[in-house]
């Protein structure tokens, strides 16, 4: 299992992307692309950098396919999909699904 500093950091960082993400859907009426968008925008960055992970890799970012469903998320101490314990993935939607 996570221990709780390190997923109380990964729900704090989720949400502070979560929240860029929807600003900018607020703003430009469609989702972000990719990082590129929240970071380079004009005039002002919607997120001034993409937050690493505890174990310092980059947070993942997939565009809705269909529906405003996007995710946001980690691949956990081992930096690949899937995994259990620390090398398990969280994401915006797992966090959900877990309160």
């Amino acid at each position: 299992a996570l221990f709780k500093g390190t997923e109380t950091r990964i729900r704090t960082d989720i949400k502070s992307i979560e929240s860029a993400i929807d600003f900018y859907k607020a703003e430009f009426r469609r989702y972000p692309d990719g990082w590129s968008d929240l970071t380079d925008a004009e005039p002002e960055p919607f997120l001034k950098l993409i937050p690493l992970d505890p174990w310092g890799n980059e947070y993942f970012y997939e565009p809705p396919q269909s529906g405003d469903e996007y995710v946001v998320g980690t691949y956990g101490l081992d930096g690949g999909p899937g995994g259990e314990g620390e090398d398990a993935d969280v994401t915006n939607l797992t966090i959900k699904e877990r309160n």
